[in-house]
C-alpha cells in the first residue's frame, strides 16, 4: 500500500510499520530499507498478549453464528445460537455475544 501511495499520492509521505514480531522476515527487511519510514515496536510482545488474553482472532464458525442470530427470521434459530442446543451445541461463545449490540432481524440493504 506506501508503493502505492508513493508513486500516486506523494512520493515523501512518512510511514509508520508496527513490527509485532509476527511479520514475515521478508517485510521487516523491505521496511528496512526504505526511506521515511519509522518503525514501532509494541510494549508487550505477542506472545504474552496470547498467554494472558488468547489469540484475539473469532473463528469462522462463531462468526457465522453471530451473523446468523443477528440476521434470522427464525426465533428458533436465534435462540439456538444465543442459548445453544443440547451440550451447547450451535451457541455463540459468551466472550463474543458483545458483537451482537445492535442486532437486527434483517440484513440491512
Amino acid at each position: 500500500m506506501l508503493d502505492i501511495i508513493r508513486r500516486y499520492v506523494d512520493k515523501n509521505i512518512p510511514a509508520v510499520f508496527c513490527n509485532t514480531g509476527n511479520e514475515y522476515p521478508e517485510v521487516v527487511k523491505f521496511v528496512r530499507h526504505t526511506d521515511n519510514v519509522t518503525i514501532i515496536r509494541p510494549e508487550i510482545h505477542i506472545r504474552q498478549i496470547i498467554e494472558k488474553y488468547g489469540f484475539p482472532l473469532i473463528s469462522k464458525e462463531q462468526s457465522q453464528y453471530i451473523r446468523q442470530a443477528k440476521y434470522t427470521h427464525s426465533e428458533k434459530l436465534r435462540n439456538i445460537r444465543l442459548h445453544g442446543s443440547i451440550n451447547d451445541i450451535g451457541k455463540i461463545a459468551e466472550r463474543w455475544k458483545f458483537l451482537m449490540a445492535g442486532s437486527c432481524s434483517s440484513p440491512k440493504q
